[in-house]
């Protein structure tokens, strides 16, 4: 009881103290949520929809360029945290068999069922266990018909003597040697050793005739509106950025056929954020936002869902949604043996050591 008077003196002021040791204090804010980081094609995923993800789900997004898909599984294998890679149908079955990939938990995917049946459990990978389609195309010529000498119609164009060193073409191997299989009447999946060596002289004829184009650029369209370029290879989407400058455009797909791209999204086995990576996927395969892909990059989308919600003019543009008769002579790529993807690597550097109009400026 003697100490009661002392307490009742003292408590006033130990409520005073606390209360000013309290108001020098600001909580600890919390720390930023780490980005998901998604590595693609440069230019293949609009800001606008980065952003819409992480003002629903408060989870930013790095997105990162590659130059070509050798780089993005060099990337991998060498462990870069990376949550979301874009790759092509080729490439897909190597990475899966090094075991490079995640296997998918489609519990966090229901938008999967937006996809049309002709794009789902293709070959490259059975069952989508560890990759989903996005987007799809066509390869053609992208020429200025108020430069060309003639209408285009082949992939023998590319050799005209006439427009050496204005002709353009995307430094990639699969596509390059495939052009040249291909304007020589052989099938884009062959692997027989006559026709590769014959593509391979084909292919040194043709670096006299070209310049080789920035694989940094999403699209050539710049090259297409400067004062020298006659054509590249290239896809619908090059043609219409280029359209929006020069009117005198047009895209072909050439007479001995066309090739069919595909590419899909993964999740590399060391992520450590499947789940968020997968919840992004999920994200693009909403119908509205796989619509906003088409709307934004004119690049065909496999989602069916999402067919209402795409501009009208971009669904009955042929440059972008080709006709069934067009592409009956279309190939897709398919995986080679391991003996021919070394043939392709020596190929290739034979034709990117061949002497050349070289880099424009």
């Amino acid at each position: 009881m003697r100490f009661q008077p002392f307490l009742a003196s003292f408590l006033p002021l130990l409520a005073v103290l606390l209360a000013a040791c309290g108001a020098g204090t600001e909580p600890t804010p919390a720390p930023p949520p780490e980005p998901l980081v998604v590595l693609s094609w440069a230019g293949y995923m609009p800001q606008s929809i980065l952003d819409a993800f992480e003002q629903e789900y408060a989870i930013p997004v790095q997105f990162l360029a590659y130059a070509d898909q050798d780089e993005a599984i060099a990337r991998i294998q060498a462990g870069e945290q990376l949550d979301v890679v874009i790759l092509g149908d080729a490439y897909i079955p190597g990475a899966v068999e090094e075991g490079l990939l995640a296997e998918l938990d489609f519990a966090n995917i229901p938008n999967f069922r937006n996809l049309g049946p002709s794009f789902r459990d293709l070959a490259y990978d059975p069952e989508n266990r560890h990759s989903i389609m996005i987007q799809w195309g066509t390869t053609g010529l992208v020429g200025r018909t108020d430069r060309l000498v003639q209408p285009v119609t082949s992939w023998a164009d590319l050799w005209n003597p006439a427009y050496a060193g204005r002709i353009g073409v995307w430094p990639y191997k699969e596509e390059l040697i495939g052009i040249a299989l291909k304007s020589l009447g052989y099938p884009l999946t062959s692997e027989d050793p006559g026709q590769l060596q014959a593509a391979e002289e084909k292919l040194l004829q043709l670096r006299k005739n070209v310049f080789l184009l920035d694989p940094n650029l999403p699209t050539g369209a710049s090259f297409l509106q400067d004062d020298q370029t006659v054509m590249i290879y290239g896809w619908s989407y090059d043609a219409m950025q280029a359209q929006k400058e020069v009117a005198e455009i047009t895209y072909v797909l050439p007479a001995e056929g066309t090739m069919i791209w595909t590419d899909s999204v993964t999740v590399p086995a060391n992520s450590a954020r499947q789940e968020d990576a997968e919840l992004f996927i999920n994200f693009l395969l909403r119908a509205e936002i796989s619509a906003q892909l088409v709307n934004e990059l004119w690049i065909p989308s496999p989602n069916e869902a999402a067919r209402s919600f795409i501009k009208p003019e971009i669904l009955s543009n042929l440059l972008v949604y080709p006709s069934l008769d067009t592409l009956k002579q279309a190939e897709f790529y398919s995986v080679a043996s391991e003996e021919t993807q070394k043939r392709y690597d020596e190929i290739w550097q034979r034709f990117l050591a061949a002497e050349g109009p070289g880099p424009r400026p």
